[in-house]
């Protein structure tokens, strides 16, 4: 009887032990599939939760005894819930990292209202503007503490007007001679107009060439009577320039000739009569240098405007024609508007018509 019993004892504890064997066999079966892709090659995992400690189960890649059996069924429900709050974790990858990523998200982004993870976009993307803009005189600042700059402020500080009571400054100079042709012993008269008109500025005069042309600070120009002047004639430049610290300058060229030496007529006398079908004769002189023929004024005029009248001719009055009314004796001379002495003269004579 004694034997039957120990027998009956061996059989219940074989049992026991397959049922413990084939219900350890399921519950990892349930583990693997919650926890993603385990494979049975890996090394004995602890599954994490709230009983890690006295209540671990350990898998053995064999799949043999597990201990604490009796938790065996907290435990997996344990696993189940971090399966699901970790579903994008992998299954080889330690319990411990994910409390630690749990935390660290929990912790990030403590002014938030909600108590929340911060949200920020993923990597790659861009963020999404609040939609909120700058006013129109203010310039939006990285700094968050930082002033607002206005620049329109900044503006009126540094720009010099009227309005702080400075002088403007000049910006341009227009300068005009009343003659721009000369010859020794001649003046011209230089002026010059600055802009803007509120500008306050005195000019300061000079010549690019003081032993031809020389100017005064009121802009008078004048060609000395014995400059020595090319034949051709010079050019001189006659410059302005602002004296109020604007370096603005401006200038104005004019042509200095040499003096005539000379006025010769081709003609020196002849003999018309009154009541010709053309009462007229042309008449023109030689300038000495040459080079001034065209360029120095010829000046003309008749001794008795009754008998003969004289009209200039050409550009500067080198020519002339003649023009008779009654019979007498006239005198025509040519002579330099620049050196009067410098002249010549021819006697004309009309005769009664002839019948």
């Amino acid at each position: 009887m004694r034997q039957y019993n120990v027998k009956t004892a061996v059989c219940l504890i074989i049992a026991l032990l397959i049922s413990a064997a084939f219900a350890t066999c399921a519950l990892g079966e349930e583990t693997t599939a919650d926890g993603g892709n385990n494979n049975s090659a890996d090394p004995p995992q602890r599954i994490a939760g709230d009983d890690a400690g006295e209540n671990d189960i350990i898998i053995s890649d064999s799949g043999d005894e597990t201990r604490n059996l009796a938790n065996a069924g907290e435990s997996a429900n344990q696993n189940d819930v971090n399966s699901a709050s970790n579903g994008d974790n992998k299954a080889d990858e330690p319990a411990n990292e994910d409390d630690v990523r749990n935390d660290d998200a929990g912790e990030q982004n403590s002014d938030d209202p909600q108590g929340g993870a911060a949200t920020h976009p993923p990597e790659g993307e861009p963020e999404i503007d609040s939609g909120e803009e700058p006013g129109d005189d203010e310039v939006e600042s990285p700094n968050a503490d930082s002033e607002v700059i206005n620049y329109e402020e900044i503006l009126e500080e540094t720009v010099p007007g009227e309005s702080d009571g400075e002088s403007t400054l000049a910006q341009s100079l227009v300068v005009s001679i009343d003659k721009t042709t000369l010859s020794p012993g001649q003046t011209a008269k230089a002026r010059c107009e600055v802009f803007p008109e509120t500008a306050d500025a005195d000019i300061q005069w000079s010549s690019s060439n003081d032993n031809i042309a020389r100017v005064s600070n009121d802009g008078t120009i004048s060609i000395p009577s014995d400059a020595d002047i090319d034949e051709a004639g010079e050019y001189v430049d006659i410059w302005a320039k602002a004296t109020d610290g604007s370096l603005v300058m401006n200038l104005k060229t004019i042509y200095v000739l040499p003096s005539v030496s000379s006025v010769k007529l081709f003609i020196g006398s002849t003999t018309v009569y009154a009541g010709d079908d053309a009462p007229f004769l042309s008449v023109y002189v030689d300038i000495q240098p040459q080079s001034l023929f065209g360029k120095t004024p010829i000046e003309w005029r008749s001794s008795n405007t009754e008998i003969a009248l004289v009209q200039p001719e050409g550009r500067m009055g080198e020519a002339a024609t003649i023009i008779w009314r009654d019979p007498g004796e006239v005198t025509i001379e040519a002579y330099s508007a620049i050196n009067p002495d410098c002249s010549d003269d021819m006697r004309l004579t009309v005769l009664p018509a002839q019948n």
